[in-house]
């Protein structure tokens, strides 16, 4: 009687890095409006983020963050991204 656990292999496939030219594509998916929110809703929760139109930014509590005031990830058309602490 054979076990198969002992015959089992790990087949988990480590992701490469992206290219410079696969990076290009990503950003420019992200610079639409509903592209970067179903991005957000991915990464973070739906609808766990903010708009601001004045800034044309995207604003998200950083829910890791640890120490005095408030933390936030501000994040720009095509993603590129930021945090920020306010001093509640």
């Amino acid at each position: 009687m054979s076990d198969s656990r002992s015959t089992a292999h790990n087949t988990e496939t480590i992701a490469r890095p992206p290219t410079r030219d696969e990076l290009a594509e990503i950003r420019a998916l992200l610079m639409t409006d509903a592209n970067m929110e179903r991005f957000l809703d991915k990464l973070f929760g739906s609808s766990r983020w903010t708009y601001d139109m004045e800034q044309d930014v995207w604003i998200v509590t950083d829910s890791v963050h640890v120490g005095p005031g408030r933390g936030y990830i501000v994040m720009r058309r095509g993603g590129d991204w930021s945090t920020l602490r306010s001093r509640d």
